[in-house]
């Protein structure tokens, strides 16, 4: 299937440390560069702008984190569309997802093992197939690691052979997970790596982790030990060389130091570079399954609800504690993360133990659904404007409406266009040009000037905010009074009029019979807004 790769040499996984660097050259002996779409969909502005350069420059696959191919909850449909969008925009040479589900229910954003059995393989299966067929092209699905496994009625192998199988779809073999499970479960990773069909291998991964005390953890988070760099020279010295992407997800060090790690995968290939391509062993078909009700999704349902709600929950299934609770810790650890990164005002304004109250709360009973991490912030409005928490200030639900403003506006992907446009034309007489990445918003609280420990009255009058994005891609926002807002509303809105009519008839709803002071200050207004990238200029003639 794969036999001739559409992506060559050795890859990396590009994460925003890395972003400067990369989008002002590509390293020489970087093939391609991979990146999960659920954190590239509708990103617009500063970052839109930095993957437009390095796409331009490098070949790109994508690698999905939140498709919840083996999810229990119906397919979203919609998404998967926007992913063919975005792969088809970008040029992407592969794509795909891990063998794994993500969310029962709602999404939980962490990776969850599958339940090994013949109905998980059916049901996968078919959920690949059609995912497939919406996008027009073979996916590639990982193998992932794991630490425990709802049910397991089969082999590891077992299961991803006849998942291969069965949806006829091609492989991102991760070695790193095949050294990490082998270790964690006891099997010989060489055959482990004996069963895998050769042909339907799209590209490989490589990567570091964590040895915990009685676990091998896949962080992503420091070097590739030797063991594992012995796995991948096995796998080139069975199936011939393929294309190998190194991955770096935490602690990440400069780029100059992980291209010495993509460069000795460059050094292995060439070591490897006769191709071969032995006959793939056939994989066991799993028993046909009848019935309405799958156990399997029983219990991907029992496992995330206990996931959700650990402290009154039983641990499910007889599971090793030690072992769960490496699921546990991350879900809660990456919504927390997440959250506390787009809401850093709103978390210093609670007490800790109380932000940890309310996404223990969150993680407890709001139900997810975005697939796009930039989209994200939006399920914690959701979850504020749904629930009551009376011990906390009267402005928070405010305070965060505005940071998600912020993130709102920042990843916009409207661009300004500034032909046709006179910079410094006559603001009173000309047609104003507004800047189109703009929201007019009212608050009852200063929700631009509150820190912690501030004051909770709220002002007697609302605090008008016009938030926008300027033409460095900066989030900007101005305090404007009421009549100053309805200025910009009427020259945003009716542009068939001009400023000075504008003004004039403001200066007679004011009951002012000599408008001259009112345009002065009018003038003053816009000319601020104009400085401050708000009003771009005049249309030109």
């Amino acid at each position: 299937m794969y036999s001739a790769y559409s992506i060559q040499g050795a890859g990396l996984g590009l994460r925003r440390a890395h972003l400067g660097a990369l989008s002002t050259a590509i390293p020489e002996g970087l093939g391609f560069l991979e990146i999960a779409p659920e954190n590239w969909l509708h990103a617009g502005g500063r970052l839109g702008d930095t993957l437009e350069r390095i796409a331009a420059r490098a070949p790109l696959v994508c690698h999905g984190l939140l498709l919840n191919l083996g999810g229990p909850d119906p397919l979203d449909v919609a998404y998967v569309r926007q992913v063919k969008q975005f792969l088809d925009r970008y040029h992407v040479k592969v794509y795909g997802d891990h063998l794994t589900f993500c969310g029962a229910s709602g999404l939980l954003y962490e990776l969850l093992p599958m339940p090994f059995t013949a109905e998980a393989i059916e049901r996968l299966a078919a959920r690949i197939r059609q995912v497939q067929d919406i996008l027009e092209r073979t996916i590639a699905v990982e193998n992932a690691s794991y630490y425990c496994v709802p049910l397991q009625d089969m082999p590891e192998i077992d299961f991803i052979t006849g998942v291969l199988e069965e949806a006829d779809c091609a492989l991102l073999l991760d070695i790193n997970n095949v050294y990490v499970n082998s270790v964690n479960h006891a099997y010989d990773p060489r055959e482990f790596l004996a069963r895998i069909p050769a042909s339907r291998i799209a590209y490989a991964h490589i990567a570091g982790h964590l040895r915990d005390a009685d676990l091998i953890i896949d962080t992503h988070g420091a070097a590739v030990i030797d063991p594992v760099w012995a796995l991948l020279e096995h796998a080139y010295a069975q199936f011939g060389v393929f294309p190998t992407l190194l991955e770096r997800d935490e602690n990440i060090p400069p780029l100059a130091t992980v291209m010495r790690e993509v460069a000795h995968i460059a050094e292995l290939q060439a070591k490897h570079s006769a191709p071969r391509s032995p006959p793939s062993p056939n994989p066991v078909r799993p028993p046909a399954v009848n019935g309405e009700a799958p156990r399997c999704i029983a219990a991907q349902r029992t496992f995330a609800a206990y996931l959700r709600d650990p402290e009154h929950l039983p641990i499910p299934f007889d599971l090793a504690p030690t072992r769960i609770a490496v699921y546990r810790h991350a879900v809660y650890a990456n919504i927390e993360r997440f959250m506390g990164d787009n809401f850093p005002r709103v978390k210093a304004c609670l007490e800790d133990a109380r932000w940890h109250l309310m996404i223990r709360d969150y993680v407890r009973h709001h139900r997810a659904e975005t697939s796009a991490f930039a989209h994200l912030p939006n399920e914690f409005l959701r979850y504020l404007a749904a629930t009551e928490h009376a011990a906390c200030p009267s402005y928070l639900g405010e305070l965060a409406h505005f940071e998600w403003l912020e993130n709102c506006l920042s990843i916009d992907q409207r661009r300004v266009d500034l032909t046709a446009i006179d910079r410094t034309g006559d603001l009173l007489t000309g047609e104003i040009v507004v800047n189109p990445i703009h929201r007019v918003e009212s608050y009852r609280y200063p929700v631009h000037v509150i820190e912690a420990g501030f004051d909770t009255n709220e002002s007697t009058e609302p605090i008008h905010l016009v938030a926008f994005r300027d033409l460095a891609n900066e989030f900007q926002f101005l305090e404007l009074n009421t009549l100053a807002v309805r200025l910009f509303c009427a020259i945003r809105d009716t542009p068939e009029i001009n400023a000075a009519q504008a003004l004039r008839e403001i200066s007679e709803a004011l009951g002012r019979h000599d408008s001259t002071p009112v345009l002065a200050g009018g003038l003053d207004i816009l000319e601020r807004m104009r400085k401050r990238q708000l009003i771009l200029g005049t249309r030109a003639n």
